[in-house]
């Protein structure tokens, strides 16, 4: 027995055929965008990655000391004596702290044994030692410090830990202007990353850390990416004894 297909149905079948070829060629279309796109995200993604050894480079700085002479282990970490610093944050006569500091606290320009010191000057920046040896033991230990952010085989290398391909990770740390008016009703504050100065030294240390890539394939190099932060001479409270609980 013979089977004849209605004409209605071979029409269906010849639309169904024509649907495919149509999404296919829209799939072959878009094809060369998905590409595109994907590039663009790994290149956002390699970005990413470099701030966030940006970032993770400035908190480190930030967790050490101010300057090398607080870097001393057996001391307190105290106020500094600066070069060209407000004259309102100096050391006022007949006290041992800057006005307006409890006379309770620790934060003073004398330490426990009645040491003082000078903030280190602008040339003594970026010896990496410091006065102990300690290695990188405050935050003028930093300046001028260099890393290319790559991958690297040896995986006890310095910088092991970064994936990136032709990034710069360079670091600067400057004195920079600090307020005027402290003792006043009125302080004016000037921003420390636009007027910043390597000639004087001031009660403010500005450190910065620029992405940089040679790469003309990377998000980084058609971008100016820095990171900054700063930090102020100011010393730190020491924890109270503990007290006797009967």
């Amino acid at each position: 027995m013979k089977c004849f297909y209605p004409k209605s149905r071979r029409a269906i079948a010849m639309i169904e055929l024509i649907f495919a070829i149509v999404v296919m060629a829209i799939v072959l279309l878009s094809a060369p965008m998905l590409i595109s796109q994907s590039t663009k995200s790994t290149y956002v993604g390699l970005q990413q990655e470099s701030i966030n050894a940006a970032a993770t480079q400035l908190n480190i700085i930030l967790t050490k000391e101010w300057d090398q002479n607080n870097a001393i282990t057996n001391i307190d970490s105290r106020v500094l004596f600066v070069g060209a610093g407000d004259s309102e944050l100096a050391l006022p006569t007949g006290l041992d702290r800057r006005v307006g500091v409890p006379a309770n606290s620790s934060r003073k320009f004398v330490t426990g044994e009645g040491a003082s010191a000078n903030a280190s000057a602008p040339s003594t920046f970026g010896n990496g030692s410091g006065n102990d040896s300690a290695g990188f033991d405050d935050v003028d230990d930093y300046e001028g410090d260099k890393a290319v952010l790559r991958e690297v085989a040896n995986p006890t290398a310095r910088y092991a830990d970064y994936k990136d391909r032709n990034i710069r990770m360079d670091t600067t740390v400057r004195y920079v202007s600090d307020s005027t008016g402290y003792a006043t009703a009125r302080v004016t504050f000037n921003n420390p990353f636009v007027a910043s100065t390597t000639a004087n030294s001031t009660n403010i240390k500005a450190v910065s850390v620029t992405l940089t890539s040679t790469s003309s394939d990377t998000e980084i190099a058609s971008k100016n990416i820095t990171l900054s932060a700063f930090m102020c001479n100011i010393g730190h409270y020491s924890f109270a004894p503990p007290r006797n609980v009967p």
